[in-house]
């Protein structure tokens, strides 16, 4: 019989990045929550390797982005190599519209160390080796059992997030279903320690040949050799080994290569997957247990740190009575589209990165316009670093700013406030009455002009440093207030 072991607010299946970031924030805002996860120990490998500018932003909320900026590489620009010329090139510094104006390589077991290290700092201690066994939701909560060795015991929760992966216990239990689908692309990947020549230092390279793409990425350590080699006339006997990386490097690189001994190696095909709901009563999906697409452009792990931090906050709010709990439905609102769109861009930068030699030269004058418009670079760039995420649709509909700033927008103007759980009004027309701080849980600043740039109006900023309203209509914030609030 499984015996009772306590209460907690939230309980997390998965203690990869996107579990331990919602125990992370959630411990910030002070709800309690315990994390577990079957595995025995956090990974080992490196994995995911890229940290997006938009995640950095978010972290600072909690502190954390200089711990992984002192931690990682920078990337600031892409090259492509058709038989080893430089064909293309993209400079992230140049337009990427935030202080973060790059791409930080850090190892996915170096982000899940530095989450750990927060955590126990904060008391908060992960439990591996324990297993969710099922669940029970009802009225007064979620009963969940869980194993841990070979003794199983209760928990009762408030609500349980699913960051458990691509094969999420918690999704298969409740039968949710996915739209899915298999790329016909396969992946060899190999890291290693790696000397190139000085010219090619903090850039990732992308080298083209009839049979295969290679890309190379830098990390502190070495770098991540990826190579497709869906072609079945070459990749039959292909294995994955440093001389077949070297052979295709020195291919399609106009480098000097000096490699040392792999530390990992792997073999994979992409696969598409995305949760029809991403709330179902009071369970949450997260990262991968809601969306899984192409590793191109670095966007699975950042999109699932921030269904993290977006849904932390929300359930901080409901949880202490300082929100209304339709608030939580504006998680799957928010960012399934969100996700949506990054399986599309995903899977377009897949075809188009991993097209024939043939059809890049063919196009070759075509994209080099392109990316000779600063406009088109600069979409590029902010859409991949994810600084241009808005949730506008949901949102504009209470607001009319003056401006070119929009509710749903991300709020760029005073960043040294730290923002807690709070929403903070910004009132430039100055007659905002005090009460309303206590009625609604907010943080009222008075005669705070956002800019010069603009007109005298009202912002209120969320928890995420999203806009939640911009606009002069006291009546229009008012109902806003009352709706979320």
């Amino acid at each position: 019989m499984s015996q009772w072991d306590g209460k907690t607010d939230i309980l997390i299946v998965g203690a990869g990045p996107v579990g331990l970031t919602a125990a992370v924030f959630l411990t910030h805002y002070g709800i309690s929550c315990r994390i577990i996860d079957k595995k025995n120990s956090p990974t080992q490998t490196s994995n995911a390797i890229g940290i997006q500018p938009r995640t950095l932003e978010l972290f600072e909320e909690v502190k954390l982005s200089k711990i992984f900026l002192d931690h990682a590489l920078r990337v600031d620009q892409s090259v492509l190599f058709l038989n080893k010329k430089p064909c293309f090139k993209i400079n992230l510094s140049e337009f990427i519209d935030s202080k973060y104006n790059y791409l930080s390589m850090v190892p996915q077991n170096k982000t899940e160390e530095y989450l750990l290290n927060y955590l126990t700092d904060h008391n908060v201690n992960v439990e591996y080796c324990t297993e969710l066994k099922g669940f029970f939701q009802s009225e007064s909560g979620i009963q969940s059992t869980i194993k841990y060795s070979s003794k199983e015991s209760l928990i009762q929760s408030q609500y349980l997030i699913a960051a458990d992966g691509y094969n999420s216990f918690v999704g298969r239990s409740l039968n949710r279903p996915y739209h899915q689908e298999e790329y016909p692309y396969q992946f060899i990947l190999m890291d290693a320690p790696a000397t190139l020549s000085k010219s090619f230092d903090h850039k990732i390279l992308i080298g083209m040949k009839k049979h295969f793409t290679l890309m190379v990425f830098p990390m502190k350590s070495g770098y991540r050799f990826l190579a497709e080699v869906s072609q079945a006339d070459f990749n039959q006997n292909l294995e994955g080994n440093s001389k077949v990386f070297e052979s295709m490097f020195k291919a399609t690189i106009p480098s000097s290569l000096l490699m040392g001994d792999p530390t990992w190696f792997s073999r994979f095909k992409i696969h598409e997957k995305l949760i029809k709901d991403y709330k179902y009563k009071e369970v949450f999906f997260l990262g991968d247990a809601a969306h899984v697409h192409s590793p191109a452009g670095g966007q699975g792990m950042n999109t699932g740190i921030q269904d993290a931090i977006n849904l932390s906050w929300k359930l901080s709010r409901v949880i202490k009575n300082k929100s209304h709990g339709k608030l939580l439905l504006t998680y799957h609102q928010e960012r399934r589209p969100v996700a949506q769109k990054v399986i599309q861009r995903s899977k377009r930068m897949s075809q188009w990165v991993l097209k024939s030699i043939h059809i890049i030269k063919l196009l070759k004058p075509m994209i080099k316009y392109l990316l000779s418009l600063k406009s088109f670079q600069y979409v590029i760039n902010n859409t991949i670093a994810q600084i241009n995420i808005s949730y506008r649709s949901i949102f504009d509909r209470f607001s009319k700013p003056k401006n070119q700033v929009y509710s749903g927008d991300r709020y760029l103007f005073n960043k040294s406030i730290q923002m807690e759980d709070q929403y903070y009004l910004f009132d430039d027309i100055g007659d905002i009455p005090k009460c309303w701080e206590s009625k609604y849980h907010i943080k009222i600043f008075k005669n705070r002009r956002l800019s010069s740039k603009n007109s005298r109006q009202y912002c209120l900023v969320r928890p995420d440093r999203y806009i939640a309203f911009i606009g002069e209509d006291i009546k229009a914030l008012k109902h806003y207030l009352i709706k979320w609030c």
